[in-house]
């Protein structure tokens, strides 16, 4: 199975809750869907969490320039990482580079495990096991006023536990 074509969309979707940081509040989360195709017609799937919407672009041009490095290849992502490390090396394998990497890697591993027909924790040589699904939704960020409230609201949900 060989490497076909990387696509990059960027989206921005809305949170419940802003997400309070040091450069100030994110109400949306800044994504970029990456696609990888294969020559099979597999096609794997990851996103990358880019910090900033500003990000995003620089991001996906990373990701066409591994495109033009690796289109062909098997989809074997340690020899691919090996390829993309070495080409990447003068201006350093961190920030958005390592970024796209990641992103690229999570959707070949994906690819992979698509086509062998397997959840990817079987396909990684794990057994999928059932754990209690929780949900957050914002209550570390807002005040302790309204925790019980939202608490109540997200096991009404659905939810059987919460993460404070």
């Amino acid at each position: 199975m060989t490497l076909r074509d990387i696509r990059a969309v960027g989206v921005e979707v809305p949170m419940t809750y802003a997400l309070g940081t040091s450069r100030g509040a994110i109400a949306k989360a800044p994504l970029l869907l990456v696609d990888v195709d294969t020559d099979e017609g597999v096609t794997g799937r990851a996103y990358i969490w880019c910090y900033l919407p500003e990000v995003m672009p620089a991001v996906a041009s990373i990701l066409n320039a591994v495109r033009d490095t690796v289109k062909g290849d098997p989809v074997a992502p340690a020899d691919l990482y090996s390829k993309l490390s070495r080409r990447f090396a003068l201006i350093g394998v961190q920030g958005i580079v390592r970024m796209a990497l990641s992103g690229f890697d999570m959707a070949a591993w994906d690819a992979l495990s698509a086509a062998a027909g397997l959840p990817l924790a079987r396909f990684l040589g794990s057994q999928p096991k059932k754990i209690m699904a929780y949900n957050s939704c914002g209550l570390g960020l807002m005040g302790a006023d309204k925790l019980a409230d939202e608490a109540e609201k997200l096991l009404t949900g659905g939810f059987r536990a919460v993460k404070l």
